[in-house]
């Protein structure tokens, strides 16, 4: 490790380090703001954009992660610190599980006593779980169909109060029971379904509430007539910061999970 680089990152020779995808610029607005994720260069959707698990071999040097000995530090790198006593295959959980604590907390503002329906148990969802929980959720509701059995049950292992197949349960009626009607204080779709799923988080979400998408686009109308008359917070989201990546750290490293 050059000496630049150790005062750059603030680490030494034989620390245990974390690698966020991102490879930001460090000198745009997004990223002096701490918000390098909306960093244009961060955007692996154009071209010339580099970025750790996503940047072609053939891109000089080459060494951009994956499943080998050895990966090169671009002089951008995000680097956080690990716990010695933390497994390594535990660590590498804490990327996608700090999309879980940004959608849910920072970007959702999901807060004590809240009900979260979450759509889509895959990994985001799960994370979305967690965080959701570790925020003071008092119930959190997961969907998902048929093919997604395995999904669900290992969202239940992992603190979800109810989850729905939606191929057999209207999910909309679901929370409306559970929630007397009011519907859920936030939801987060992550189910990948488009403006379909959209519609059912907005049927689901109660009046004033919050509705997350990190759902790409798909068929279908968004109502927009519902997000006037319901006054629904409808917000976009798009990766993690660096506080979510330390708080996902810090909750492995706990061992509470």
């Amino acid at each position: 490790l050059g000496a630049e680089a150790a005062d750059r990152w603030g680490v030494a020779e034989g620390d245990r380090v974390l690698l966020e995808e991102y490879l930001p610029c460090g000198h745009c607005f997004a990223c002096r703001s701490g918000e390098f994720r909306a960093c244009e260069v961060t955007d692996n959707a154009k071209d010339g954009a580099i970025r750790y698990g996503s940047t072609p071999t053939d891109v000089p040097p080459g060494l951009w992660g994956g499943n080998s000995q050895f990966q090169f530090l671009h002089p951008s790198s995000v680097l956080h610190r690990v716990p010695d006593h933390v497994p390594a295959e535990h660590v590498g959980f804490a990327i996608p599980l700090s999309n879980g604590f940004q959608w849910s907390q920072r970007d959702g503002g999901v807060g004590y006593g809240d009900t979260v329906l979450v759509q889509g148990p895959g990994q985001q969802g799960i994370a979305n779980v967690i965080g959701s929980k570790a925020a003071g959720a008092r119930r959190v509701i997961v969907s998902g169909r048929s093919t997604d059995a395995d999904r669900l049950k290992v969202a239940g292992l992992l603190s979800a109060d109810r989850t729905v197949n939606v191929d057999e349960e209207d999910v909309v009626e679901v929370v409306a029971e559970l929630t007397g009607g009011g519907g859920a204080d936030v939801v987060i779709d992550v189910s990948g379904g488009g403006a379909v799923t959209l519609g059912v988080a907005l049927r689901a979400v109660r009046r004033g509430g919050t509705v997350v998408s990190a759902s790409g686009a798909g068929p279908g109308e968004l109502d927009l007539d519902s997000i006037r008359k319901k006054q629904i917070t409808l917000r976009g989201v798009r990766g993690h910061s660096f506080w979510s990546v330390e708080a996902a750290l810090e909750l492995i490293a706990s061992g509470d999970l």
